[in-house]
């Protein structure tokens, strides 16, 4: 129990976090134990347990203050996103038996680089030429969710199906609970043929006997039996060969057959705008600008490992060029010091067991249970 005092925030560092996970780990095992052999009544009488967890609830709160603070926690927006963890603790178990396999947004465990690569095997099973693509983006429908209809379909207690009646649709930021619930109320989409699913973003890969227009009407059908319409603007149909966009890649079926995947365009637009903002402010020194670098250009290059890094343009060759010369620019620096910053401010990052060669993928065995598994 944490007590009011000036050292709140050493206290709160000190917590158990590990013994945390711990709990609430083994009564979420439980849940999906419970569903597996079809004991909704334990189950439910178990949400209700992680509801009321103080693990739960800590967790939860850690999850929504990224620095660890405690400061305004009473504020209403954040009490709200704590109580969408909480109930996203207690749903995810209950639910993950029945998510997609390829559905990846919302499984423990699961990265968007398991969607990247599922997507690759997919993209390589079937001829280059003959390849299209329904890509469908479902931000606009998912803010027109009945919750009514949503509660239907849940396995849950009352506390929170009346919960997400009366709260979910207010809360400014409902992207955390309305994606999850997303995979539990479109579920009669999954069956329609190959796809790869992670959060609002859906890719269906079409074989040379699929017809776009059925399955397009197949998902519409579907979605207006509880009132939501799927606008033209949130589906596209594309030839692998030109090109789309998922999850912030860009992946390409080139000439030759073989499969490109690059960084998106927007996605590296904004990675070059913040790096162009921190090498071009003065109140900063060299030594700042490079602690500063390290973080973004880490955290840029750590997602895109998988992807094909060759080029001026990914390799950050320019970039890197134009942070030297503001880097050797500074009186206290020299050549030596500045190329010595310039490796710390853009770190490698090891791709790890990638499949890809020179940025054209081949095919792996991949794991579907890379993290910590309920079963």
């Amino acid at each position: 129990m944490i007590r009011h005092s000036r050292n709140v925030s050493e206290s709160w560092q000190r917590l158990p976090w590990r013994q945390f996970c711990r709990h609430l780990f083994r009564l979420q095992k439980r849940v999906y134990k419970a569903v597996r052999v079809g004991d909704l009544r334990k189950a439910k009488s178990l949400q209700k347990l992680i509801l009321k967890s103080r693990s739960a609830q800590l967790l939860a709160i850690r999850q929504v203050l990224q620095a660890n603070s405690l400061t305004e926690v009473l504020s209403p927006t954040i009490r709200q996103r704590v109580w969408q963890w909480v109930i996203k603790y207690a749903l995810e178990p209950a639910h993950e038996t029945n998510f997609h396999i390829n559905s990846y947004g919302w499984k423990r465990g699961f990265s968007p680089q398991d969607a990247q690569r599922m997507l690759q095997v997919y993209l390589s099973e079937i001829p280059g030429h003959q390849t299209r693509v329904i890509k469908i983006d479902l931000g606009k429908s998912l803010e027109k969710i009945n919750p009514r209809a949503i509660c239907k379909r849940l396995i849950a207690p009352v506390e929170i199906k009346r919960g997400i009646r009366s709260q979910c649709v207010s809360v400014e930021n409902p992207e955390l609970i309305t994606s999850l619930l997303a995979n539990i109320f479109l579920k009669e989409i999954e069956d329609i043929g190959k796809l790869v699913w992670y959060g609002r973003e859906i890719v269906i890969i079409l074989q040379s006997q699929d017809h776009p227009e059925r399955i397009l009407d197949t998902i519409r059908h579907s979605l207006a039996k509880d009132g939501i319409e799927l606008a033209t603007e949130e589906t596209k149909l594309i030839a692998a060969t030109d090109g789309f966009d998922f999850l912030s890649w860009h992946f390409q079926v080139q000439k030759n057959g073989k499969l490109r995947c690059v960084p998106g365009l927007k996605n590296f637009q904004a990675f070059r705008q913040k790096v162009k903002h921190i090498v071009n402010n003065s109140n900063y020194g060299a030594t700042i600008k490079a602690q500063k670098l390290s973080l973004i250009v880490g955290e840029w290059r750590n997602y895109h490992r998988y992807c094909n890094m060759s080029g001026a343009r990914f390799s950050l060759y320019h970039i890197k060029y134009r942070a030297f010369k503001v880097f050797n620019r500074e009186t206290k620096q020299n050549r030596q010091i500045s190329k010595q910053l310039i490796n710390k401010a853009f770190p490698r990052v090891n791709s790890g067991q990638s499949s890809s060669r020179n940025g054209e993928w081949q095919n792996s065995t991949l794991s579907h249970t890379p993290g910590k598994s309920y079963s």
